[in-house]
C-alpha cells in the first residue's frame, strides 16, 4: 500500500546541487583541506556572531549565514587548533 506518491526521490535535489548555483553564485566552496564538518561548524559559529551584533569581516550584501560562510571559504575566520592542557606533576 503507498501512502505518498513524490515527483522526484526523496533529498535527490538536495544532494547534487544545480550547475544555476555554481552559475549564479549561489554555492559557497569550502577551502581545501577543510572538512565538510568543520566548515560548517565554523560558519555556524561565527553565524551566530554575526546574528549578536559582531562586524562582518568582507563587504557582503546576502543573508548573514552566507556573509559567514563566506568568510569561513576566503579564510577570514578560521579553528584554532585544539591545544592539550598542561598536566602538573603531583
Amino acid at each position: 500500500m503507498v501512502l505518498f506518491r513524490f515527483h522526484e526521490p526523496c533529498g535527490l535535489s538536495l544532494v547534487q546541487p544545480s550547475l544555476k548555483h555554481f552559475r549564479e553564485g549561489l554555492m559557497v566552496t569550502r577551502p581545501a583541506g577543510t572538512s565538510a564538518l568543520e566548515f560548517a561548524v565554523v560558519s555556524s559559529l561565527r553565524a551566530a556572531q554575526l546574528m549578536r551584533g559582531c562586524t562582518p569581516r568582507i563587504e557582503s550584501t546576502h543573508k548573514l549565514i552566507t556573509t559567514a560562510q563566506m568568510e569561513v571559504a576566503a579564510g577570514k575566520i578560521v579553528r584554532l587548533p585544539y591545544l592539550a592542557p598542561a598536566v602538573d606533576p603531583v
